[in-house]
């Protein structure tokens, strides 16, 4: 019988070693910090500290990356993505199942121990100007509802977790495009939650600019509060912070209960089938029945209550 090796890891000093003659950076040290859909790890010298990315092949390519560059530098004025000595953004690394891309990213630290209220804000301002940065881009691509069904129906999952995950692709698509068209669209962060923004001297920056996008603002101010549901713990104090600081930049348009609850669904139907996509690397004992029941559970309580939290007179 063939071994078929779905996901290996690099061993950690050899993957240091070819980093350093790639890169021209001694390291001395190297940390793993997660292995499921991407390795992550933390490369250390001396004096900074890097973030490593290990993706599938067909995650990333030159252009999108010169894109993300050219967002980091628009909006910060630093390259976010370190150059290789021969001047590219990734670096091919070969693993028995196949070749993978690393990207090495500076890393930013938050200065400040506890996120409060107050950060909520700066969060919110912050997000409100990278939405509206004027930068030449292409219009974001959505895939088609035959690709995500061909995912759901190649799965390991039951029937019953099968049909829950058709019925909300219906729901999603067929929201009105008459009240999609009367909403902001624009260059969205893509995966917008608290743990994606750090207190820096400069004050707040956005990381983790992977998921970049041109599409309706409201996504990202709507990924806010699907994090939140989903156990990021924000209090609605908090929450309205955030929506306080975004209107002092930037209108919040259409963002109505209706609307807030068609793009959580998307954010949330896109996150689920992302991981079912790559079930067979990350392994059945992560993405399970089980697990995309539970998650769907709680989607359907969200849909029948039509309500995400109290006290937030921001949304119509």
């Amino acid at each position: 019988m063939q071994l078929l090796i779905k996901r290996s890891l690099a061993d950690e000093k050899s993957l240091s070693r070819m980093l350093a003659e790639v890169y021209g950076i001694r390291f001395i040290g190297i940390q793993l910090v997660n292995s499921r859909e991407n390795d992550v790890y933390k490369l250390f010298t001396k004096s900074n500290t890097y973030l490593l990315k290990i993706y599938p092949l067909n995650k990333f390519d030159e252009n999108k990356l010169e894109f993300v560059e050219r967002v980091s530098l628009k909006a910060y004025g630093d390259n976010y993505i370190l150059r290789t000595l021969a001047g590219n953004l990734m670096h091919y690394l070969g693993f028995p199942e196949g070749k993978r891309v690393a990207v090495l990213y500076n890393f930013f630290l938050n200065s400040e121990a506890k996120v409060n209220h107050r950060l909520y804000y700066s969060y919110g301002e912050e997000l409100a100007r990278f939405n509206t940065l004027h930068i030449e881009y292409s219009a974001h691509k959505k895939l088609p509802c035959s690709y995500y069904e061909n995912i759901i129906i190649d799965a390991y999952l039951n029937n019953e977790v099968k049909h829950q995950l058709f019925e909300l692709m219906s729901i999603t698509d067929e929201f009105s495009k008459d009240k999609l068209a009367q909403l902001c669209v624009g260059l969205c962060h893509g995966d917008c939650h608290i743990e994606n923004a750090v207190h820096t001297d400069a004050g707040i920056r956005l990381i983790d600019l992977d998921s970049i996008k041109v599409d309706y603002l409201l996504s990202d101010i709507a990924s806010i509060f699907w994090a939140n549901y989903y156990g990021m713990g924000v209090s609605d104090t908090s929450l309205d912070e955030f929506l306080k600081g975004y209107s002092s930049r930037n209108k919040l348009n259409g963002l109505t209960h209706e609307n807030l609850l068609h793009f959580v669904l998307c954010k949330e139907l896109t996150y689920l089938l992302s991981y079912v996509e790559r079930q067979s690397y990350i392994g059945l004992a992560f993405i399970n029945s089980k697990l995309v029941a539970n998650r769907l559970l709680k989607l359907q309580n969200l849909i029948k209550s039509s309500k995400f939290t109290a006290g937030l007179e921001y949304i119509q």
